[in-house]
């Protein structure tokens, strides 16, 4: 957390340490001991920074290699 010591008194800041105190009781609660709390972070940010919200019946998808959109 104290790489967020810039935005720390914004609302930004108020974001994420919300974010990651709800990770960390998701952590907890399923108990996972060869998972740490670091690496269960990385996941939900990998999972989550591939999302994209399309429009129809399907609010938000997984979209495989969206990453590679924005390369030539």
């Amino acid at each position: 957390m104290q790489l967020f010591g810039c935005v720390q008194s914004s609302t930004l800041g108020e974001a994420l340490v919300a974010r990651y105190e709800q990770l960390q009781e998701e952590h907890a609660q399923l108990e996972l001991p060869e998972i740490s709390l670091e690496v269960f972070c990385l996941i939900d940010h990998l999972i989550w920074s591939r999302m994209i919200d399309l429009p129809d019946n399907n609010p938000v998808s997984l979209v495989p290699l969206i990453d590679f959109a924005n390369h030539r």
